[in-house]
């Protein structure tokens, strides 16, 4: 039940993440959206590395099928 509620987590921070991305490429600011891991508590910028295996992969479970598995900035 954990994993799933942490998966849950995940998905919903990704969401914010990319919303937050493009209200600053809106508005034409130079700040990069970040959330804290809901694993190892560390806190995660767009464009960083991975801060720990859990994360990963469970950024990669929330990936839509065609994209490839980064935490990265939304280019849309």
């Amino acid at each position: 039940m954990m994993h799933n509620e942490r998966l849950n987590t995940v998905k919903r921070m990704r969401w914010i993440m990319r919303q937050k991305s493009r209200i600053s490429k809106l508005l034409g600011l130079s700040t990069a959206a970040s959330m804290h891991c809901p694993y190892c508590k560390s806190r995660v910028r767009v464009g960083d590395f991975f801060c720990c295996p859990e994360l990963e992969q469970a950024w990669q479970m929330t990936e839509r099928p065609s994209a490839a598995p980064v935490l990265a900035e939304n280019l849309s």
